[in-house]
């Protein structure tokens, strides 16, 4: 080393004093720019007499120079909160250092380090605010759950919501602060393999935390009912427990819809919170038992009194319609009197148009989904009897555009909203998606000239909807290939389109066969309200059909439009593409053996109508008709095919739906 010189190695003693005592760059950063090692230049150093430097000395001197904290300029008490605060990695960025050296400053100051979880533990109050308790109790009564780290003596909330209650779920993460940490996006797989979105959080591991625990769980970690229920209830808990569970029930006699809190606290302890809270409030409540147990509020305008206020305005839906102009955040001006006219419309400027657009939105998520209403008795009958007196004729190709009995089947079944296409959205989630329904308006008031409730429904429908098989057609079909009083089978019976057609045609008995309970409860609330007006035999029955008990030889007629596979998304864990995940596995679990129970099931001479279509997912085609043709040869007589058409009204495109016929063979 000693017969080096900077003219071999270009270190001289400016350059070496400027680097090492201006730029505070350490012997082996200086090493690196002329190919030297520490040592090397630590030689250098002493050969040309530089001071050494020790590490907090050049830490404090590059802080200085480029408006960092300046290590050597903080006290003890500082430093100890700042690092109660920040921690040693952030504060190793605040002061341009090593996080070694923030460890050996802690330690020379005579700090105690501690754990991280430690650390954040000081960071967070000694005791939770009182509306804090509140939302924590209302929330672990509904959707929120604890989970308790016994080592540590300390426990953690968390919960999680879909899209459309993203904003209550920031609500809530809010007023949990400094307790909880971000809200974060969290996707679920299904059993279905569908992935399911939405959001949620927790928060930090804290011992505040386990007295709720031991509220709410026993010794195994199964959640019970509080018996502190009677002193910690109260209207902003109520609300909370509401918003989680609770939801409107929605019937003939009640058509702005009851409050109704779902549980799965025993039978026992709903009776006991049902004679608090009517002791407590006088609400009048009482148990109703569902799939879960419930409780149904009786004194509505006492219950909206009490919660009105903690209402978030995500959650608007779930108040009662003539409720909602009630609460606080919502403002009658604009609301009310909303109404559209389309000379005014292309008056008004750009901004002028996206603040009505808005006002718009504003109002129909006051109001709530416009779903149908069945409750006007003259315009159900009415609907009925135009199905009955409809003029539509079969012809090879068929206009899907007569819609008569269309509506009366669809108020029957407020979920047939929330159903969709693989890979789209349902009317619902885009109704409460406000960017969209802002498109979704403007393109109503563009096309249409019209925000009417028939409208938007028609037009949410078109992002990912689904529809219903017309009654009319149902009924022409009927009279055409069943005899008078004669038996006729649905395998998959739906929404109710072909239930209305036969109480309209000439045959006798109707059996309806559904994968979906909800479906079936709405059938079975047409045939209650049908039986009125005809004098038939309705059976209606929850099953997969290709699991159902039937005779052979007894029907004279089966008509259906099954499930094409999961090209539509239906409820319920027994439907087809639940049951069977890959097309080939649907295809021969659940299509051929509707095939084949249909074709047992028919009388000599009997007829068997079948609606199905190709479909394409994930960019590969599905031939569901060739497949169901190729299965269905030589095994009946194959007697015309129709053709559904359904034009798109932007495109004018036709898209095509086949109506199969067979007849048995003698």
């Amino acid at each position: 080393m000693g017969q080096l010189t900077h003219k071999k190695h270009g270190l001289d003693k400016e350059n070496l004093k400027h680097f090492y005592c201006e730029d505070f760059l350490s012997d082996a950063e200086i090493g690196k720019k002329y190919s030297l090692t520490d040592a090397g230049v630590g030689y250098l150093r002493k050969k040309y007499n530089i001071k050494t430097i020790n590490a907090e000395e050049r830490i404090s001197g590059r802080a200085k120079k480029s408006g960092l904290r300046d290590i050597l300029n903080i006290t003890k008490d500082q430093l100890e909160k700042m690092y109660l605060d920040l921690g040693m990695n952030k504060m190793a960025k605040m002061f341009g250092c090593s996080k070694i050296l923030i460890k050996r400053k802690l330690l020379d100051s005579k700090i105690q380090l501690i754990d991280k979880k430690t650390r954040q533990r000081g960071k967070l109050p000694e005791e939770f605010t009182i509306e804090q308790k509140q939302i924590l109790f209302g929330s672990l009564l509904g959707d929120g759950c604890i989970r308790i780290n016994e080592k540590s003596d300390s426990a953690r909330f968390s919960e999680g919501h879909c899209d459309l209650q993203r904003g209550y779920l920031e609500w809530k993460q809010g007023i949990l602060l400094p307790f909880s940490k971000p809200i974060k996006r969290e996707r679920k797989t299904l059993d279905d393999g569908r992935v399911a979105l939405g959001y949620s959080f927790r928060t930090h591991f804290h011992p505040l935390f386990v007295e709720f625990y031991k509220m709410f769980y026993d010794e195994n970690g199964i959640k019970h009912y509080p018996d502190c229920f009677v002193d910690l209830i109260n209207p902003l808990s109520l609300a909370v427990w509401y918003l989680d569970d609770g939801g409107l029930s929605v019937g003939k006699s009640n058509k702005n819809g009851s409050y109704l809190i779902s549980s799965s606290f025993s039978r026992e302890s709903l009776e006991e919170i049902v004679e608090i809270l009517n002791d407590k409030y006088d609400l009048n409540a009482e148990c109703r038992e569902r799939e879960l147990n419930a409780i149904m509020i009786g004194n509505k305008d006492g219950f909206f009194n009490l919660i009105k206020n903690y209402i978030h305005d995500s959650m608007v839906y779930k108040i009662s319609l003539n409720h909602r102009f009630s609460l606080p955040s919502i403002s009658k001006s604009n609301l009310v009197d909303l109404k559209f006219d389309l000379y005014e419309w292309h008056k008004m400027s750009e901004n002028e148009r996206e603040s009505h657009i808005s006002d718009l939105v504003d109002y129909w998520h006051v109001f709530g989904f416009p779903c149908l209403d069945w409750y006007n008795k003259k315009n159900r009958m009415s609907d009925i009897e135009s199905v009955k007196m409809s003029e539509f004729k079969l012809s090879d190709k068929i206009d899907v555009g007569y819609t008569q009995g269309n509506s009366y089947c669809l108020s029957n079944f407020p979920e047939f909203w929330k159903v969709k296409r693989y890979g789209k959205q349902s009317p619902w989630e885009v109704f409460w998606n406000k960017n969209k329904l802002c498109k979704v308006i403007n393109d109503c008031i563009k096309y249409k000239n019209n925000v009417s409730a028939s409208i938007l429904r028609s037009e949410l429908r078109t992002f990912g909807g689904v529809v219903n098989f017309r009654p009319v057609v149902a009924k022409s079909l009927y009279d055409k290939y069943c005899p008078v009083g004669g038996r006729i089978l649905d395998p998959c019976a739906g929404w109710g389109g072909r239930l209305l057609g036969f109480y309209c045609s000439d045959a006798g008995e109707y059996v309806g066969i559904d994968a979906c309970s909800d479906t079936i409860k709405g059938l079975k609330h047409m045939k209650t309200i049908l039986d009125r007006t005809e004098d038939k035999k309705v059976s209606l029955n929850y099953a997969m059909f290709e699991k159902f008990n039937l005779g052979c030889d007894e029907f004279d007629m089966v008509f259906t439009s099954p499930p094409y596979w999961k090209k539509e998304l239906y409820f319920g864990e027994l439907q087809s593409h639940k049951q069977y995940k890959s097309y080939e596995e649907w295809v021969g679990n659940f299509l051929y053996k509707l095939l084949d129970k249909s074709i047992k099931c028919l009388k000599n001479e009997g007829v068997f109508v079948l609606n199905v279509a190709d479909i394409i997912i994930d960019n590969k085609k599905y031939t569901i008709e060739q497949d169901v043709l190729n299965y269905m040869d030589g095994k009946m007589q194959f007697e015309h095919v129709y053709k559904m058409i359904n034009k798109n009204f932007y495109s004018n495109k036709e898209r095509c739906e086949p109506i199969f016929v067979w007849k048995n063979k003698i």
